[in-house]
């Protein structure tokens, strides 16, 4: 909010205010001017694998045995440009300590290094104004992983003729972070709060076996083709949070050879990233809806449960709608959680192989998935956070600021309103165990190879189509507002590859042809709806293109060069601009050349 007298206004500017009587006016910009946001990244991989494998006999019997141990390390550094707050708030006041320049945030200083700051059009700023008010920073992020594993297999005795296999093993993991920010940015000298360094780490042991049972084979000249059992189980203890077993059973059977039907149940578990468990805690800005605005309150998974909520909110803050956090957005916290579960994951698929014997080298497989995730590691964001406080049927109405946890995560004010504090702020969001995630499926690939020498041309041709077909998914994080997603932005129903590929002794050349489906917005107040104010309903169909030939050399090196994305297609355009939730690949086309030789 600036004052009238500003001396930094145009005469016409002036004569403006004198007109209106207004002694004060505001000012809304993006600053886009004046930092550069988009910054500048540096990463550094390295990676070290080792092992060996081999043979061993006892009883009679050989078994193979592998050793490995794999250690690898990303640095990250991030060079970026932000605004110095006091530097900033002096600047627009003129370098004065008297407040002419309302709601910056804090009050001037006197500082003699000072430049005044012009706001009043795009690029108008001073070399010397930008140089004291803007601030580079660096932040540095470190990853690090070690595996080791020790595993034997092999047959120990057959069955109706046929061995049966078996595989032993123990792994040892460890992950290790650290993230260290700018000493700028932990002294909260920018426009967020003040973030810390953090680091974490967690290692896990584990034991796994796996076991094959081959009861009938086409070797076997039986009635049937093939019938056949696997088992396998994992014990996993994770210092983080405790020990877990996964395990899983199936089989195929073929009554013929060129029919297979196969299915399996899973039980497995995700352990959280180190980033999910030990991120750094950090401010960030963040949009509260208002949920019991009069075109809200009605609305919602439960409308009468949203209603009576609200009723008992504004009964005791009349003055929380409309919400300013909703539209100016609030504060927040946004970090890791050291105290996540493991998800855990319930799984069975069932479908048939088809490899027609009047056909050589054709496949053809269908598989129906279903899947249940408890305990999903997710972000909860204040969208989830106030639709599990008002939708809600566990709500204490005596206290409606507090009603429940969720409610508890945004903090209000005397008058209802999101706690807008840098210091304290009024909402708390990060990473939580959700209830659930529930999901099914068809996909389905055909595989087909074969040589040219009917054409009297040297080499192999191969082509390959990918389908997967969403039928279901439900996400539940708080328990309270399922959201079925299948169909909408980042999730469509329908995707598909298709693989061409040719290659020779001496050469080869592939593309791969990647298919997505239409996405919606959102299921709601589709069509004509006078309540429908969205100008895009769903993003097209669309398919991109990779490709990539390759050569031999005398000496045995395979040269190959590759294009990512080779019509560059980024995303959906509407009215000459890419809609960024649109947005499938960011980098757009690009090349990259590789050399190896096996030893």
């Amino acid at each position: 909010m600036f004052s009238g007298a500003n001396p930094r206004l145009s005469a016409q500017a002036r004569q403006a205010r004198v007109d209106t009587g207004f002694s004060t006016f505001g000012l809304s910009r993006a600053n886009s001017d004046l930092a550069y946001t988009a910054g500048q990244t540096t990463a550094d991989l390295y990676r070290v694998i080792g092992g060996a494998r081999g043979t061993v006999a006892l009883g009679g019997r050989i078994y193979d045995f592998e050793v490995s141990v794999n250690y690898g390390r990303s640095d990250v550094v991030d060079r970026f440009q932000d605004i110095n707050q006091q530097n900033f708030i002096n600047a627009v006041n003129g370098c004065s300590t008297t407040v002419t320049v309302f709601g910056t945030g804090g009050v001037p200083v006197a500082d003699p290094a000072c430049a005044p700051l012009s706001l009043f059009g795009s690029g108008v700023a001073s070399p010397q104004a930008l140089a004291y008010v803007l601030q580079n920073n660096v932040t540095r992020s470190r990853l690090e992983q070690f595996v080791a594993n020790a595993n034997v297999g092999g047959s120990p005795f057959e069955l109706f003729g046929n061995p049966v296999a078996f595989n032993l093993g123990f792994e040892h993991h460890e992950e290790k972070g650290r993230f260290t920010p700018d000493p700028f940015i932990q002294a909260g000298l920018g426009r967020s709060g003040m973030v810390t360094p953090t680091s974490g780490a967690y290692h896990m042991n584990e034991e796994f076996a796996e076991v094959l049972v081959p009861f009938v084979t086409p070797q076997n000249g039986a009635v049937i083709s093939k019938l056949e059992a696997f088992g396998r189980f994992r014990n996993v203890d994770n210092s983080t949070n405790g020990s877990f077993q996964s395990w899983a059973a199936g089989g195929a059977f073929a009554p013929i050879r060129d029919i297979e039907f196969r299915g399996n149940f899973t039980r497995s578990f995700r352990t959280p990233s180190i980033t999910e468990l030990y991120s750094a805690r950090a401010l960030g800005f963040f949009a509260v809806p208002d949920l019991c605005s009069p075109a809200n309150i009605n609305a919602g998974p439960a409308p009468t449960v949203r209603a009576t909520n609200c009723a008992a909110f504004l009964a005791q803050y009349p003055g929380a709608t409309p919400l300013a956090a909703a539209t100016l957005g609030a504060p927040g916290y946004f970090g890791g959680n050291p105290n996540l579960r493991n998800e855990v994951a319930d799984s069975f698929t069932y479908g048939v192989l088809l490899q027609p014997s009047f056909v050589p080298n054709l496949s053809v497989t269908v598989d129906y998935i279903n899947i249940k995730i408890k305990d999903p590691i997710t972000l909860l964001l204040p969208t989830s956070i106030a639709s599990g406080c008002f939708d809600n049927v566990s709500f204490n109405a005596a206290d409606p600021a507090n009603g429940n946890g969720f409610c508890s995560l945004i903090q209000r004010d005397a008058n209802g309103q999101v706690v807008y504090s840098t210091t304290n702020p009024g909402v708390t969001a990060g990473y939580v165990n959700g209830k659930q995630i529930r999901m099914d499926a068809v996909q389905a690939a055909v595989n087909y190879m074969t040589g040219l020498e009917r054409l009297n041309l040297p080499g192999n041709l191969a082509v390959g189509v990918d389908v997967f077909h969403l039928r279901n998914r439900l996400n539940d994080v708080t328990g309270v507002a399922p959201v079925q997603s299948e169909g909408l932005v980042g999730d469509p129903k329908w995707q598909g590859q298709l693989r061409l590929r040719y290659e020779n002794q001496t050469w080869g050349i592939g593309s791969n042809v990647n298919y997505t489906g239409a996405q919606a917005v959102a299921y709601t107040n589709r069509g004509a709806s006078p309540s429908d104010i969205r100008e895009i309903d769903h993003f097209d169909p669309f398919a991109t293109v990779d490709s990539s030939v390759w050569f031999k050399t005398d000496d045995g090196f395979r040269l190959t060069l590759s294009v990512t994305n080779v019509f560059n297609r980024v995303g959906q355009e509407y009215n000459g601009y890419i809609v960024p939730a649109s947005i499938n690949d960011a980098l757009g086309r690009r090349f990259s050349l590789s050399i190896g030789k096996h030893f």
